[in-house]
């Protein structure tokens, strides 16, 4: 009820109608598109009408003069008439209701406990929501009775076309699942403090071709992205929502170019079935919400790919089009990530030839002609940087990308076994991995790859092998590294998926039992979360039970759900019940992610401490860098001892400014806080902090502090900002 209720009537009204009219578009029912403009009317009529009435009979109106004691009675009694909350929820539900008898109950019920739950909140008065449930019932009456009559007397509509439908669903589809809650938490540390605190200090100075983290120059990687997430800050604010929406509509573009590839090279369903896969697999659909590069060096390897293979299969100005823009977009994923584009781009194009014995294809004028443009797009800023920093050649060609992948000394980073990503890749890919499985005795099927379905099948397969090989291969793993490897697969799983719906009936067994897998790993993680969620909970997060049941309750309904889908003997019903129940699963995630974020993020404990910052306190780091710490202070750290990635950028500055703000280790603590002027120092915990301030001087005091990280501050700090002790707590006697 109280997650019903702070969506705002608003918000989940209009979402309401957008859903009614995308499910009008894309199941080709005229009557809910018409319902839904209607609808949308109706709502504004409701507001009018509640803005109208509202100043009439609002609490102390001056124009009610009664007696003293009436006068007290009346606000108690009619509070704020009506609810604008429940008359858009009812008016809305009215709707449902004289539109579909199935849906009567169901929307009325919804309704109910979204208002009820202002009442329960102390927003509204029972008065209010009932008075407000009458004016919203009232509009959908009227309107449902000319909708009706409107109805009667119209010519049919002309139906949308199968890509408008397509389009529809995956609108539906990817609005709740990557821009649900985007700005909710704050930036996780080291990750997504560092993606977002270097374009920061970029607006900062002025400087869009020397990337800085604190200060220090941090050549790791190019700067695309920094840029989008810059061009997000300016436009929208130094906010977590601006910085988010950068990987979001990056995921959100990959899953359009899947469904652009499939549909033309696979038909109209495998392209919707291929961007159904892609966009709610778990790895494409949680890196989608996170900053950091992964999304959009993803999504520009493959559009470079999906472009190529159109230029492949096409002639004349089609092929010169397709083939200047895989350049352009190849040249995007060098500058989002580096060289390792080339590496992948080529290697799947060239297992492709042989395999194909497509030779002809390397020999086409139209991809040299155009390749000129990858230089255009990428070299300026490799060239710009390597002019204004003499060592940079040497860092980013050689120490992070030939060391990194071969594990030499000084360059070794997450190291791994070869066989990493082939035991976490069925976890990456779920749901979907099963039928991956499951399509594996298919590729026979293919035989020689000569009919252009076929080849299109070998080259994105082929690719996925590729990117999956390469990454293997590198002494350096992580998961995300093997993300360009998922819209490759899921293409070709669309269309398999396709012909398996085609063939009716007997491809169910098949299906089935794929399906069977899911919902078992579905029941089993929530068997999983009721066992060990809460003494998880409880002795890492300090959080009770309550996370731990509410997605385990997610978790059982979705395998429910798949489980009713597979007794129904449908297959379409079936790809719907995962893609929809994954949808549930993130979101629930991102919930649970909100909810934690305050022990993993830095964002509440420089709220805390934001009045000393204001006054021009210092903020120092002993012994735990946090990027973090510096896109929320918005001032560069005086950091000791752990310096994280800063290695190579402290090796480019000037020695005094070195020694000013970086040092060795954190020896020299207790003088830099025994000052007048006010500091404040960020330790690794809460029982660090103890340990460290009998050595301290008298005056320091620990400020705030959560479940991962404590701030302490001097005597002057202290005053500034005076304790409030851990987070969610009250303060400390």
């Amino acid at each position: 009820a109280r997650s019903l209720s702070q969506l705002g009537a608003v918000g989940a009204c209009l979402f309401t109608v957008a859903a009614l009219y995308g499910l009008g578009v894309a199941l080709d029912r005229g009557a809910w598109r018409a319902l839904a403009w209607r609808m949308l009317g109706a709502l504004a009529v409701t507001g009018l009408l509640v803005c109208i009435f509202k100043p009439l009979v609002a609490r102390d109106e001056a124009w009610f003069k009664g007696p003293e004691n009436v006068n007290e009675w009346l606000p108690r009694a009619w509070g704020r008439f009506p609810s604008g909350h429940a008359a858009g929820a009812f008016c809305v539900a009215g709707l449902l209701a004289c539109a579909s008898r199935r849906l009567r109950w169901p929307a009325l019920l919804v309704a109910g406990v979204a208002a009820g739950a202002r009442v329960i909140q102390g927003a509204h008065l029972p008065s209010d929501v009932f008075a407000g449930a009458l004016l919203g019932l009232l509009v959908a009456g009227v309107t449902a009775r000319r909708h009706a009559a409107a109805l009667a007397r119209e010519a049919p509509a002309r139906p949308p076309s199968p890509a408008a439908r397509s389009l529809a669903l995956l609108v539906l589809l990817l609005v709740p699942l990557f821009f649900f809650r985007l700005g909710e938490s704050g930036v996780w540390d080291p990750d997504e403090g560092r993606y977002a605190e270097i374009p920061r200090e970029m607006l900062e100075r002025g400087d869009l071709v020397t990337p800085t983290l604190d200060g220090a120059v941090y050549f790791e990687k190019p700067p695309l992205f920094y840029w989008l997430v810059a061009g997000a800050f300016r436009v929208i604010g130094h906010t977590e929502g601006a910085a988010r929406l950068v990987p979001a509509l990056a995921a959100v573009g990959g899953v359009l170019a899947a469904w652009w590839l499939g549909r033309r090279t696979f038909g109209e369903r495998a392209g919707l079935l291929g961007a159904v896969i892609l966009a709610t697999s778990l790895l494409w659909a949680g890196l989608g919400h996170a900053v950091v590069i992964d999304a959009v060096f993803s999504t520009l390897l493959f559009l470079a790919l999906a472009l190529w293979w159109s230029g492949h299969v096409a002639r004349g100005g089609r092929a010169w089009a397709a083939f200047g823009g895989a350049w352009v977009a190849l040249g995007l994923a060098v500058l989002a990530k580096g060289p390792v584009a080339l590496l992948l781009a080529g290697g799947t194009i060239g297992l492709f030839v042989v395999l194909a014995r497509r030779w002809s294809a390397l020999a086409r004028r139209e991809l040299w002609l155009t390749a000129p443009l990858l230089l255009v797009v990428a070299a300026p800023w490799f060239l710009l940087v390597s002019a204004r920093h003499a060592g940079f050649d040497h860092f980013f060609w050689y120490q992070q990308h030939v060391g990194r992948f071969l594990g030499l000394e000084g360059s070794e980073q997450h190291s791994a076994s070869p066989f990493y990503f082939v035991a976490w890749l069925p976890v990456l890919f779920f749901p979907w991995s099963p039928f991956a499985l499951a399509s594996l005795r298919d590729l026979r099927s293919l035989g020689p790859p000569t009919g252009p379905r076929q080849q299109a099948a070998l080259f994105l397969l082929g690719g996925a092998f590729v990117v999956t090989l390469f990454f293997s291969l590198s002494d350096g793993k992580l998961l995300p590294y093997v993300e360009p490897a998922l819209p490759l697969a899921a293409v070709p799983l669309g269309a398999w998926l396709d012909r398996q719906i085609a063939r009716g009936p007997a491809a169910l067994p098949r299906l089935r039992l794929a399906g069977a897998a899911v919902a078992l790993l579905l029941l089993a993680g929530a068997v999983a979360c009721v066992r060990l969620g809460p003494g998880a909970l409880a002795s890492v997060e300090a959080r009770g039970p309550a996370l731990a049941f509410g997605f385990a309750l997610v978790l059982a309904a979705c395998g429910a759900a798949v489980l009713v889908a597979l007794a129904r003997r449908q297959a379409v019903a079936l790809v719907a019940v995962l893609a929809g129940g994954m949808v549930l699963l993130i979101d629930a995630g991102l919930v649970v992610g909100s909810v934690l974020s305050p022990n993993h993020t830095c964002k509440q404990l420089v709220q805390a401490i934001q009045p000393g910052l204001d006054a021009h306190a210092t903020l120092l780091v002993a012994d735990a860098w946090l990027p973090g710490l510096a896109f929320y202070s918005k001032q560069r750290l005086l950091v000791m001892g752990r310096r994280g990635e800063l290695a190579f950028g402290l090796e480019q500055l000037p020695p005094a400014e070195r020694d000013a703000w970086y040092a060795d280790d954190s020896s020299g603590l207790a003088d830099r806080l025994d000052v007048e002027q006010p500091v404040y120092c960020v330790v690794r915990d809460h029982e660090t902090a103890q340990q460290l301030l009998p050595a301290l001087a008298p005056g320091v005091q620990e400020i705030v502090w959560n479940r991962r990280r404590s701030i302490l501050g001097n005597a002057a700090a202290a005053a500034l900002t005076p304790p409030t002790g851990r987070l969610g707590s009250a303060p400390d006697p």
